[in-house]
C-alpha cells in the first residue's frame, strides 16, 4: 500500500438509521390511522416525520480528508485546510463511548481543535495520520465528573 494513499471519511444525514428512522415514523402514522389515535399522538408523530425528513433535506455533512500533502476538514459550511507541513503533532483523545477530541498542534503555535462530528474512529484517524508523517499522540479521556471517594 502507497504510504500517501488519500484517506477519507464521511458523516452525512443520508445514511441506514435516517431512513429506517423514516420508515418508523410512517409506521406509526399507519398504527395512528388505525386506532384512531388522539391528537397528541399525531402531534407527537407529525413532529417525528417532520424532523426526520428536514435532516434527510439538508443532509448535513461532516468529515475530513487526508491527502500526500494536506488535511481538509469540512462541517457543513465550514471547511478548513492545513498543510500536513505545518502541523507539529496531533493529539487524539477519547474513548468509543464518550466524544471524541483532535487538536493539531502546528509549529506556528497554534492549536487547532478539529470538530467531533468530522472525525472519524481515532485509532484508525491516528494510523492514517502516522502513515503520512504526521507524529500522533493517543491521550487518555479525561473523565467527565470526578470519581467519589470510597471510604
Amino acid at each position: 500500500m502507497d504510504s500517501f494513499a488519500p484517506y477519507e471519511y464521511r458523516l452525512q444525514a443520508r445514511r441506514p438509521g435516517t431512513y429506517a428512522a423514516l420508515a418508523f415514523g410512517m409506521g406509526m402514522a399507519q398504527v395512528n390511522r388505525f386506532l384512531d389515535a388522539p391528537f397528541l399522538a399525531w402531534a407527537l408523530v407529525a413532529a417525528f416525520l417532520v424532523l426526520t425528513l428536514v435532516a434527510l433535506v439538508l443532509n448535513h455533512a461532516a468529515g475530513l480528508r487526508l491527502s500526500a500533502d494536506r488535511i481538509e476538514i469540512y462541517a457543513g459550511a465550514a471547511e478548513r485546510s492545513v498543510a500536513l507541513a505545518q502541523i507539529e503533532r496531533a493529539v487524539l483523545a477519547g474513548n468509543p463511548f464518550g466524544p471524541r477530541r483532535c487538536t493539531l498542534h502546528l509549529y506556528n503555535g497554534t492549536r487547532l481543535v478539529l470538530p467531533a462530528e468530522s472525525l472519524p474512529p481515532l485509532r484508525r484517524f491516528a494510523q492514517a495520520l502516522m502513515r503520512h508523517g504526521v507524529p500522533t499522540e493517543l491521550a487518555a479521556p479525561r473523565a467527565a465528573l470526578p470519581l467519589p471517594a470510597f471510604a
